[in-house]
Formats: structure tokens, sequence, C-alpha cells
């Protein structure tokens, strides 16, 4: 992909069922450490309450696979990042070009390394689960202007395998979830968004 942070601003589940404040979120891809990062000027002023960082949040892959590149991608693009989002939930998942590899799935050798240096940056706690197995998927349930929605992050390709409690995806990838979710799903997953809702899928 392109190497530049690709930016969704939305009036976060502010559907017709919802009249309160609206909530925001940022969601954003594509974040090459090693170029100029103005955007961030223009995101400040949405004033968000999240940020979804949806995959290659850094560009540390080398095509031998190893991870020499990855921590001080990590290291740069920190230094890149304003001083707001300290005020701001942030939500990650990866995708290939953070995880070690361009298009590598389960094989790689690496990636219970590059994991450990993924949670490490983002820092997740020592309790959660994802410093325990494979994988850096997760779901949380937020409430929102007085509805709970559950919001599940997926690395999708290019071998999804995963089961979870709202959703299951096959070998495909074909996603399959419950015909009314509850409470409503909203799903992210590498460099994709949908929400789920009373049969209607939005895709953005």
């Amino acid at each position: 992909m392109n190497n530049f942070i690709k930016l969704y601003l939305l009036s976060s589940l502010s559907l017709s069922f919802i009249n309160a404040d609206t909530t925001k979120f940022g969601l954003g891809s594509c974040l090459d450490q090693d170029y100029p990062q103005p955007i961030w000027e223009a995101i400040e002023k949405e004033d968000l309450d999240y940020f979804v960082f949806l995959g290659d949040n850094v560009y540390g892959d080398l095509p031998s696979g190893s991870l020499r590149k990855m921590v001080s991608a990590y290291k740069k693009q920190k230094n890149n990042f304003p001083d707001w989002m300290e005020n701001v939930e942030i939500l990650p998942i990866w995708d290939d070009h953070d995880y070690g590899l361009n298009d590598a799935g389960s094989e790689y050798p690496l990636k219970r390394q590059s994991q450990e240096i993924y949670l490490n940056f983002w820092e997740i706690p020592l309790d959660d689960d994802r410093h325990n197995r494979d994988g850096i998927y997760f779901s949380e349930e937020k409430i929102i202007q007085g509805k709970v929605f559950k919001l599940i992050f997926l690395k999708t390709s290019p071998n999804p395998g995963i089961c979870l409690s709202a959703i299951s995806l096959t070998a495909s990838g074909v996603i399959s979830l419950p015909v009314r979710p509850v409470p409503p799903v909203v799903i992210m997953t590498s460099i994709s968004f949908l929400f789920v809702h009373s049969f209607k899928i939005f895709t953005i």
C-alpha cells in the first residue's frame, strides 16, 4: 500500500437510535515512520475520543524476515506521535509491515518475538491475554452514549483462523456473524472497518 496514513473520521455509531452528543473515532493505517506526518495537526482539531490504528502502523519489515529494523522503526514512530495522543484512547491492531514480513501469515518463524515487540510498544498490560497466546486479536465492550457496543479487533490477512464469541472467520476469510448480534458489534480488521447492527453491515 502507499506509504501514507489513511484517516477516516466518523461520527462513531451516531445512527438514528443515538441522539446524544457524538463520540468520535479516528481510524488510520499505513503510517511510515520515515515520512513526514503533518496530518496529525489536522487530526488534533477533530477532538477524538478514540484512535484505532488499523495496521502497518510502522514499516519495520525486511525481505529477510529479520526483526532488526522493527525495534528502531517503533522508536522512531513514537517520536512522531504528538503529545495530545496521550489523552486519546488508542486501540491498535497490526498488518504485515508491523508483523515482520510482507504478506506473512502464521508460518512466520519470528511471530512470537514480533508480537512481544508490538505489545511492549503499545504498552499492553502484562496481565492481558495477548501476552500469553499467539495472535494480537482482542475484543472490548464500550459504553458509548449509554449504549453497549462490542468492539472486535482482528488481523484477518493473509490466513485468518480465529474464532471469537461474536464472530468466526473460516480459513477462507469468510466472516460469520449471528443474525442479530447483542450487543451490536463493531469489527476492526487490518485495513478495514465493519459496523454490524440489526441485519445491516456498514463499510467505511
